[in-house]
């Protein structure tokens, strides 16, 4: 989740009709920073994911005729990731 913090006026009210603009580099800190959380905790989750599932695909494999499964599973999740990095 990204969230950006709403500084306040000296007397710590927010002033009213009056922007609170962030500087280019208060800007930037929380824009790494929230990339960062981002391929932490998103990224990793979703690998893990994958992970999970893989192993799951493994043992179906190994249980009977499910031969082509694996493949079958990386092939599709391959397409499904294109065509969203496409849009």
């Amino acid at each position: 989740m990204v969230s950006i913090e709403v500084k306040k006026s000296s007397s710590g009210r927010i002033a009213p009709g009056k922007a609170n603009i962030m500087n280019a580099q208060d800007f930037k800190i929380k824009l790494w920073d929230n990339i960062d959380k981002l391929f932490k905790n998103e990224m990793y989750n979703s690998c893990m994911k994958i992970v999970m599932l893989q192993n799951v695909v493994n043992e179906l494999h190994a249980i009977g005729n499910f031969r082509n499964i694996a493949k079958r599973f990386w092939d599709e999740l391959s397409l499904i990731f294109s065509n969203e990095l496409e849009k």
